[in-house]
């Protein structure tokens, strides 16, 4: 079932909920201090059985209210499927056009305002756009002329647009009006997810040197995690509303949870996966998307209590 971009916009909106768009704003939060974040326990949910073929599923973002949006890289799609795995709508077609999908892959959500806008990076057609789900109207913010090709991409609080540009190697940040610069003082090798954290934090994963950067909100370097860590090859990393990092390690088969300054709050050792393209945190929930074989993991967070061993 596929949906043209009007049928679709009028029943998601049924489903999701429409309102007035909130402007995104372009100020950049003051850092803030936090009480101390407490352990966590992951624990490997039972495996999803969705109502439809994913496909090659990539990027994922899921809402404050459970819905799951998952990008099929092969198939040019956007899905966007309820908490139980029942398909809502199928969006996008492989194409170029406004609306159309090449080769989507990293997803992002900006939900501060009453209507949720989706970002979705397409690295075949070297291009940023912008999803409301609720009309389902799309928009190119970050067209192909720009010359990046958006690896991974994430949205801080202040609207800000962060990209990880696979042929420069570096993160760039545009501002809502599109104004761009580099971002971070730093040396990537091969940069393949970043996440943006509390205060606008950044989380880089670089299998090329072995490990994660943790860059505050002026861009500086505050942690740089290695072998000395346990990392081997970090691949994948997301962010919490709490301030957790979560990062994903596809040479030990390893999920790492750390608080904002990269301490240890808990690990799961997960053999059986293949490779890891995309992570999202909702509700507690941690969502892996498995492009090899072709499915998603779900692990639930769950807080140690001070008595917990």
């Amino acid at each position: 079932m596929r949906w043209t971009h009007a049928l679709g916009g009028a029943l998601l909106c049924a489903v999701l909920g429409c309102s007035a768009p909130t402007p995104i704003e372009g100020r950049l939060p003051a850092p803030h201090r936090q009480a101390p974040l407490a352990s966590v326990e992951l624990q490997l949910l039972p495996d999803w059985s969705p109502s439809v073929n994913l496909g090659e599923p990539y990027g994922i973002a899921v809402d404050r209210n459970g819905t799951v949006y998952l990008s099929d890289y092969s198939g040019g799609r956007l899905l966007v499927l309820s908490e139980e795995g029942n398909l809502l709508a199928e969006l996008g077609a492989y194409g170029s056009a406004v609306g159309e999908l090449g080769g989507p892959g990293d997803l992002c959500l900006y939900e501060l305002g009453t209507l949720p806008h989706l970002y979705i990076a397409e690295r075949e057609n070297r291009r940023v756009q912008r999803l409301i789900p609720s009309r389902a109207q799309f928009e190119i913010v970050l067209p192909e002329a720009r010359g990046i090709l958006p690896r991974a991409i994430g949205v801080g609080r202040s609207g800000r647009l962060y990209v990880l540009d696979g042929r420069t190697r570096r993160v760039w940040r545009f501002a809502p009006d599109g104004a761009a610069e580099p971002w971070g003082a730093v040396e990537l090798i091969d940069p393949s997810d970043l996440a943006v954290g509390q205060g606008e934090a950044l989380l880089i994963a670089d299998p090329g040197q072995g490990a994660a950067l943790i860059l505050d909100f002026t861009g500086a370097l505050q942690r740089r995690l290695g072998a000395e860590e346990g990392l081997h090859r970090p691949t994948a990393a997301a962010a919490d509303r709490f301030g957790r990092w979560y990062l994903w390690d596809a040479g030990r088969r390893r999920l790492f949870v750390l608080d904002p300054a990269g301490d240890p709050l808990g690990e799961l050792q997960l053999s059986a996966v293949g490779e890891i393209a995309g992570m999202s945190v909702a509700n507690n929930t941690l969502w892996m998307t498995d492009g090899e074989r072709r499915r998603l993991l779900r692990i639930r967070i769950v807080e140690k209590r001070e008595d917990t061993p």
